[in-house]
């Protein structure tokens, strides 16, 4: 278990600003931002549930991610770790742009860890920093918390990260994981995550990646679904040592 004395970097959660905004929710959301600023976390809880309660059902825009995420901050601040990991996962789950799902995915790191749910908050910490390698904070407290696991834990992670070394990746493999990183780059995580899958289904050496297609199965379970590949990848032969697609 991690000590509870031992304090992350930066252990409270990143606010949703809500300013100028005409969306349904957006006003309740700022009377909720004022009354978290003073610290008045009971009044700013029910401002943030009134806002997710204007928003109609089929609304697609950035609104209820922010509202979702500071329902968590709050939930955060009054050490109820349970609820601001559901609205965080929630906040993720909804999110319209990449700077929504960063702030989600690390808050919902650091309830994970609270919670001392350690391997979750690895999971969170991880996920954001695929998005946004320079995030520094998610990057420290990823570190801090590998390292303050049991020995027993720290092990089964290396294990889940680190790609067999008896493993060579074959040139058709290579050329797999290459189409994947494009895929990644254009944020296309579940095509990228399928590709690898339907390649492992006819060269055995992609194994030599599970670690990264276990962080991109990750992202993809929240992340909104991509466009799939149209059909999987040719089995490599003497005449095609690379895939296509």
């Amino acid at each position: 278990m991690i000590k509870k004395s031992i304090l992350l970097s930066v252990v409270l959660p990143c606010l949703a600003l809500l300013v100028g905004c005409e969306t349904p929710g957006a006003s309740e959301g700022r009377s909720g931002n004022d009354a978290y600023a003073d610290s008045s976390y009971d009044e700013a809880a029910t401002a943030y549930r009134n806002g997710l309660r204007k928003l109609p059902g089929d609304y697609q825009g950035p609104m209820r991610s922010k509202l979702f995420n500071n329902t968590g901050a709050t939930r955060y601040r009054q050490q109820n770790y349970r609820d601001a990991r559901s609205a965080f996962e929630q906040a993720a789950a909804t999110a319209r742009n990449e700077r929504a799902l960063v702030r989600a995915l690390y808050n919902g790191g650091n309830a994970a860890q609270r919670q001392d749910s350690a391997q979750t908050a690895l999971t969170r910490y991880r996920s954001a920093l695929m998005s946004a390698p320079n995030h520094r904070d998610a990057k420290f407290n990823y570190e801090f918390v590998k390292r303050n696991l049991p020995e027993s834990q720290k092990k089964k992670q290396n294990q889940q990260q680190k790609p067999r070394e008896d493993i060579k990746p074959s040139k058709y493999a290579r050329e797999l994981k290459k189409q994947a990183d494009e895929m990644v780059a254009r944020k296309k995580y579940r095509a990228a995550h399928q590709l690898l899958e339907q390649g492992l289904r006819v060269d055995r050496t992609v194994r030599a990646f599970r670690s990264f297609m276990k962080r991109l199965e990750d992202v993809a379970n929240i992340d909104e679904p991509q466009s799939q590949p149209s059909q999987p990848p040719p089995a490599p032969d003497a005449n095609t040592p690379s895939a296509k697609t």
